[in-house]
């Protein structure tokens, strides 16, 4: 197991997360007080890109397996530096597809001295969504939750808080822009295979089942996993919407999952906190202002048409956007942009809190469940 503990009881308790993604590695230290909340103690994210190449070769390279071993072993040196309770460090989609995952498994543990959990898509889906709920109020509402990442990106209907089901689809950033963007800039025929490879695995995302409960249907084409939906919840005999001031602007879907036409689109992950920092031409990110920041659909098409015209050198100069993401963010860009067209969305609602905010909180809350 990924789940390390050094548990005693006491009135605070302090737990580390880490997220090994495609792209990007997270760490999170956190202070839990005994009402369950908590504040962030420590905080790092740096780009390995972890994942490059793995669309071609189905291996993690050498290089890059040992980028990722340095920087584990430097969030393993501050993990060690405080009194930590337990920690949770978890490999996403680029170790999860890898043929040689478990041997990276093995050196991480050898290396950094760190257990690492390889999650399903389903358990991503799960931590994250345990993540953003954290950071935002979704009581009241119904959302369609959008985690972007390098290798595939997670989908969740949640209502009031609560998952009806969530689907793992291969969308990634890094994946299509190794296999569709070639060219710096991308040419217009790029750009088409791309924008036809993300309508194609968002095709199959349909509702079937009657109002006011649409939720995802069952499919397992073009790379799609999915969970079954969760029975109805029905409180008081009301639907699960409420009469609550919306927390966004909502959508109809365009005809897909909609749960009385009433939905709202949440973005988390790094494509989509880059783009909130674009938007606002933000010199130093601050989480703060990315947390609970909208972004119309138009503001969205104007980021497009600036990325996309532009050579990766000269996107390094946009405020906003960081060493490592000045290639994937062209992708990124095309993918929200189709999500909100094809599911009518006016503007998505950004998340900086994510998978390692869930970590956190999932291993507290068994922490405190098992009793120890």
């Amino acid at each position: 197991m990924g789940v390390s503990y050094g548990y005693f009881w006491r009135k605070h308790l302090l737990f580390a997360g880490i997220d090994i993604g495609t792209n990007t590695l997270r760490l999170l230290i956190a202070e839990f007080s005994p009402d369950g909340k908590y504040r962030k103690v420590k905080s790092e994210r740096h780009i390995t890109r972890l994942g490059e190449g793995i669309s071609s070769t189905g291996r993690l390279k050498e290089t890059a397996m040992e980028r990722t071993s340095s920087v584990l072993k430097r969030f393993a040196k501050i993990c060690s530096e405080y009194p930590l309770d337990g920690i949770y460090a978890v490999a996403t989609s680029a170790v999860r597809e890898a043929s040689n995952g478990p041997d990276f498994i093995k050196k991480i543990k050898s290396e950094a001295g760190l257990d690492v959990d390889v999650i399903s898509g389903d358990e991503e889906a799960r931590l994250t969504m345990l993540g953003i709920a954290s950071g935002l109020d979704l009581k009241g509402s119904d959302f369609l939750l959008m985690d972007i990442g390098g290798g595939s990106t997670e989908f969740i209907f949640a209502s009031e808080g609560d998952i009806i089901s969530k689907v793992s689809t291969d969308i990634g950033v890094v994946r299509f822009t190794e296999q569709y963007l070639k060219s710096d800039p991308p040419q217009d025929e790029e750009i088409e295979k791309l924008e036809t490879a993300i309508s194609e695995r968002l095709n199959p995302l349909k509702g079937d089942t009657p109002p006011p409960y649409q939720v995802w249907a069952l499919g397992s084409d073009f790379g799609m996993k999915t969970t079954p939906p969760s029975p109805p919840l029905v409180r008081g005999g009301k639907s699960m919407a409420n009469d609550n001031p919306p927390l966004c602007s909502r959508g109809g879907m365009g005809g897909y999952f909609r749960m009385n036409n009433n939905v709202c689109l949440v973005g988390t992950a790094g494509t989509v906190t880059t783009l909130a920092a674009i938007d606002q031409k933000m010199t130093v990110y601050d989480p703060r202002k990315i947390n609970g920041y909208k972004i119309t659909r138009e503001g969205i098409g104007n980021i497009r048409s600036l990325l996309l015209a532009m050579t990766m050198k000269k996107r390094m100069e946009i405020p906003g956007i960081e060493d490592g993401m000045e290639d994937l963010i062209a992708a990124g860009v095309v993918l929200v942009d189709k999500v909100m067209e094809r599911f009518g969305f006016n503007e998505i609602l950004v998340s900086d809190s994510g998978l390692r905010e869930g970590l956190v909180l999932d291993i507290y809350q068994k922490t405190v469940n098992s009793g120890q």
